[in-house]
């Protein structure tokens, strides 16, 4: 799938222009989760591999070139107003995280400059495939905002960037997009993760308490992500091999409580 970048104006004769709808910088709810890391580390590996490109971040007023975190160093990113944006400006709009639905935050498919291209990049659709525990708890207002977004995805992107097979698959089924418009485009090594000591190692076991061999489950306790799988594979296991069940995440977990009745029965 390819677009005829820069075709739009025959005037326009250097390399294409990418305008990206920047807002989610400003959203702390969710450069707190997966989906702000997601969303910056694809941008910023997306401009590294384009220096050519020249890129137009979007906000809603004049923000600070640091709300940018690691992006912000780039010399072919300059910042836009999107109340003073012009579509002559882009071959080409992308959209980091078109299913965050916070209000007064406008939709980025209706502030998005018209006869534009629109590429996307899609996570999930947990709140409908995991309804019990996420939509069927959205008020009424919020239900029809996310499903209203959902319409605007499927029909209005070019082409969508789906992070596994799984959530194209989902977006094809649930939202109706046509699968020709979605590519999975799975998240690849972050090679800025550097090794350990042996001694930073050692050093981690013992403030946890981690004094032998370990079942690990690693992310969130979300119902959607198995952790009950995970808790169950221990307890088949520790029969016969004396294993501690260890949960990566964050300490402070809305799903606690979720399985406590599971463990505590189990005696975990």
């Amino acid at each position: 799938m390819s677009y005829p970048l820069g075709s739009r104006n025959s005037q326009r004769s250097h390399a294409p222009t990418i305008g990206v709808d920047a807002r989610v910088f400003t959203v702390e709810e969710n450069l707190c989760r997966g989906i702000g890391a997601y969303s910056v580390s694809h941008l910023d590996a997306i401009v590294r591999a384009t220096p050519d490109f020249e890129y137009i971040f979007y906000f809603d007023g004049l923000e600070d070139r640091a709300k940018l975190g690691p992006l912000a160093s780039y010399a072919n990113i300059s910042l836009g107003n999107y109340r003073n944006r012009d579509a002559r400006e882009v071959d080409l709009f992308h959209i980091p995280d078109p299913m965050t639905v916070v209000f007064g935050y406008d939709s980025p498919f209706l502030v998005a400059p018209p006869a534009v291209p629109l590429t996307c990049q899609f996570f999930d659709l947990i709140p409908l495939v995991m309804q019990k525990f996420h939509f069927d708890c959205f008020s009424h207002r919020m239900k029809m905002a996310y499903m209203a977004r959902l319409a605007q995805l499927s029909e209005m992107s070019e082409c969508i960037f789906s992070i596994s097979e799984c959530s194209r698959q989902d977006l094809h089924r649930i939202g109706g997009a046509p699968l020709d418009r979605i590519v999975t485009v799975m998240a690849g090594l972050n090679t800025k993760v550097r090794s350990t000591s042996s001694e930073e190692q050692d050093a981690v076991l013992k403030k946890y308490g981690i004094d032998r061999r370990f079942f690990m489950a690693l992310g969130g306790l979300d119902p959607h992500k198995g952790f009950d799988l995970s808790a169950r594979g221990h307890i088949c296991l520790r029969s016969e091999y004396p294993l501690m069940l260890v949960a990566v995440g964050s300490p402070i977990d809305p799903y606690k409580a979720h399985f406590q009745e599971l463990l505590a029965k189990e005696g975990i």
